[in-house]
């Protein structure tokens, strides 16, 4: 889902109410929190929230917090909209110069003997490896390595912290498990 600027969902920005779901969607939607949110009174959030349950963009929550107060949860709609890009999506050639300027800098960097790390591997994933001539982005994984240790120790360290980060909800290591061991399948340079 991309979202662009003066789009509007039930009424509100639509960027408005990504950072609202973002930040409230789990079990935290409810009249209070869109007041506070979206600086609006209560009338007008209960019509919102309203609304967002007939676009089925959330669903009552099963179990609720406080009797006073219905709490509500986003749906796959309402968590699509919370992830959805909100930035111009790139061309292809733009995104081409990003990652040989890129590329540059990380043969400068491995270059200097005094730094702690070097850049072991870049890989490219992502919708770059699609055909498309509009990419969402470009998504870049780099791997370091500690001057000094060998390739298999570094690469050791490197998966340890990634599945630390995705076990704590950090993110990186969601793209890591995808590739971890086929980098060569990703790769296109």
């Amino acid at each position: 889902m991309r979202l662009n600027r003066g789009d509007r969902m039930a009424g509100v920005g639509g960027l408005q109410l990504r950072r609202y779901f973002q930040r409230f969607g789990s079990e935290q939607v409810n009249y209070a929190t869109v007041m506070d949110e979206l600086s609006v009174p209560k009338r007008q959030a209960e019509k919102l929230l309203t609304k967002l349950l007939q676009l089925e963009m959330i669903s009552r929550c099963e179990f609720q917090h406080d009797k006073k107060m219905v709490s509500y949860q986003t749906t796959i709609r309402g968590n699509a909209l919370g992830m959805a890009k909100a930035g111009k999506p790139v061309t292809r050639a733009c995104a081409e110069e990003v990652l040989y300027k890129f590329l540059d800098r990380v043969r400068v960097l491995n270059g200097r003997q005094e730094l702690a790390h070097s850049v072991e591997s870049v890989v490219v994933f992502g919708s770059y490896l699609s055909d498309a001539k509009r990419l969402n982005d470009l998504d870049i994984a780099v791997e370091l390595r500690a001057s000094g240790m060998t390739t298999h120790r570094s690469r050791t360290i490197g998966t340890q912290v990634s599945i630390g980060r995705a076990r704590e909800g950090g993110g990186s290591g969601t793209w890591w498990k995808r590739f971890a061991g086929r980098s060569s399948k990703w790769s296109r340079f």
